[in-house]
């Protein structure tokens, strides 16, 4: 034992002896303390799971905010290119029909005058409707729909006759037929669309433009 060890201190890790003529604390301190070392002891596990929680929450908040902002950067790119296409559709329209003269060419005097006058405003009806056609076929593209079978689309190419790609360049239907099992031999290029199904590989062109397409149905 120390020499140096005074009567109020212990001689094992120096520790205080109780004084029974100290004054004596005050009860709430020590209760919050106790209470505290107890929930720090017993519960320190609820209280990572909690912080886990709270961290994985952040985490999950920097995601959603990403996938919010790059969405809505491609909703504006479709928007934008939509705007394009119909400013562009507008355009050619107004050019072909008051700039397209109402009298045909020389060489159809044969041909009545109201005749004549009647056949330039179908040619330009024509392709006011192609016109429109292609927006609408554009539409139909980016969902995944393919074919001409559509009640916003039939009516306006229907004149149209049946052409094929140049030899060599794939069509959408040869891309889908290659993913259908052969039944009772190759199947004919020229069948309506509506009876095969789309391939993946024109499915994944289509990732820009969507959603706004879709918000405008």
């Amino acid at each position: 034992m120390d020499s140096d060890t005074g009567p109020e201190t212990h001689f094992v890790h120096n520790l205080r002896t109780p004084d029974p003529f100290a004054p004596q604390r005050r009860l709430w301190p020590t209760l919050v303390n106790a209470l505290l070392a107890t929930a720090l002891f017993r519960c320190w596990h609820i209280l990572l799971f909690f912080a886990a929680w709270s961290t994985l929450g952040t985490v999950l908040g920097f995601v959603i905010s990403y996938r919010t902002t790059s969405s809505f950067e491609r909703y504006n790119e479709g928007r934008r290119y939509w705007s394009q296409i119909v400013l562009s559709s507008r355009t050619f329209a107004r050019l072909v029909w008051f700039h397209v003269p109402d009298t045909m060419a020389i060489g159809s005097n044969s041909m009545p005058a109201d005749e004549k006058k009647a056949r330039i405003i179908v040619e330009k009806k024509t392709v006011l409707n192609l016109l429109e056609a292609f927006g609408v076929a554009v539409k139909h593209y980016l969902r995944g729909e393919e074919g001409i079978y559509y009640v916003d689309l039939y009516h306006l190419v229907k004149f149209l006759p049946a052409y094929s790609l140049p030899a060599g360049i794939p069509s959408m239907v040869d891309l889908a037929s290659q993913d259908l099992p052969s039944s009772d031999g190759p199947q004919s290029p020229t069948m309506p669309s509506r009876q095969r199904r789309p391939s993946n590989t024109s499915r994944a062109t289509r990732s820009s433009s969507i959603s706004y397409m879709n918000l405008r149905a």
